[in-house]
């Protein structure tokens, strides 16, 4: 098992540590596909709206047992929070600055993407969007 360290960056770092801000863009990416908004959150686990903003963003770690809440209020297990983190996201001290910020709205982005694919009725739109997203998504070939 890799050691991994939790701490927080250096105070001649600056931003939230990694795993702190994918955790933080799960409970957006949740929060948002279930068509909740921060300050419905924060009411149901007894923050201020504010307070679930820097959760979300990374900048405010959030505790083990408010992970908890937040995962009865969602309706998901708390794994789903840690899911497709990689593996040295803990040890990673050093990480590309505007890679945290890229990795919370690509998040974002799933979720509006999400949310409106699940409206669409019809089936034979649906079964056309999701092609065409499969196609959009290749690699360009060389």
């Amino acid at each position: 098992m890799k050691d991994v360290v939790l701490g927080r960056k250096s105070a001649r770092s600056s931003g939230p540590h990694p795993v702190d801000v994918h955790v933080g863009a799960r409970i957006k990416l949740k929060r948002v596909f279930c068509h909740m908004s921060q300050e419905e959150l924060a009411r149901a686990i007894g923050v201020t709206f504010q307070q679930v903003q820097k959760y979300e963003s990374g900048f405010n770690r959030v505790s083990a047992s408010r992970l908890f809440g937040i995962s009865g209020v969602l309706n998901t297990p708390i794994e789903f929070f840690f899911q497709e983190m990689g593996d040295d996201a803990g040890a990673q001290a050093s990480v590309d600055e505007g890679t945290s910020e890229q990795n919370a709205a690509h998040w974002s982005e799933t979720a509006v993407l999400v949310r409106a694919f699940a409206q669409i009725k019809d089936p034979a739109i649906r079964k056309a969007v999701a092609s065409m997203v499969k196609v959009v998504s290749k690699p360009a070939e060389d």
